[in-house]
């Protein structure tokens, strides 16, 4: 078995401040989250091929399977596959911001994703659905009906809101009489 090098991201879970340590990482890498495919070079791997070094809480070493392909494309598929198991969070959100903002001495955060999977983040503990808006429109058209039903896509959501601010970064005005009207119109393929 030949070592892959060590994988080092200790600091920045701890800066994220997220529960993650070296095992739960180990055990997402050999084993995986229950309903997603892996990668073959993944489901090749066990928990012997990767080592948690002795004396540290965020070290791995990912050791390369003994097979008949050649280490160094074994090697290069696993420092492709890597980087893309997921550990903790949502499989369709790429990436999240938290921003804090300070209102008459109280600090409230905000949770900025990038990605979809409106549902979802509406669910993940401590996000308050109440206040939750997406702008990703064929989501809204798909999901938040399904989720939040016809007439919270419609209004409040996102559809009209969504309009209007595109209407208002370039300086155009829109009665609101015809911005409901032009999302009915977009939701009437519900």
């Amino acid at each position: 078995m030949l070592p892959l090098h060590p994988i080092r991201y200790g600091r920045a879970i701890e800066q994220l401040r997220l529960n993650i340590d070296a095992r739960t990482v180990r055990r997402c890498i050999s084993k995986g989250i229950r309903g997603q495919t892996r990668p073959p070079i993944l489901r090749g791997l066990s928990e012997r091929h990767v080592l948690i070094k002795k004396g540290s809480k965020s070290k791995l070493r990912v050791l390369v399977p003994e097979k008949d392909t050649p280490a160094f494309f074994q090697m290069t598929a696993l420092k492709v596959a890597l980087p893309r198991v997921i550990v903790q969070g949502i499989a369709t959100v790429n990436r999240a911001v938290i921003n804090e903002e300070t209102k008459g001495g109280n600090p409230s955060y905000h949770l900025l994703v990038e990605g979809y999977g409106l549902a979802e983040v509406m669910g993940s503990p401590g996000i308050d659905g109440r206040h939750t808006t997406t702008n990703h429109i064929i989501e809204v058209e798909q999901k938040v009906e399904q989720t939040l039903g016809v007439e919270a896509a419609r209004t409040s959501t996102s559809i009209s809101s969504e309009i209007s601010y595109i209407m208002n970064a370039y300086g155009i005005g829109i009665d609101t009489r015809h911005l409901l009207l032009l999302s009915i119109i977009r939701c009437d393929d519900f």
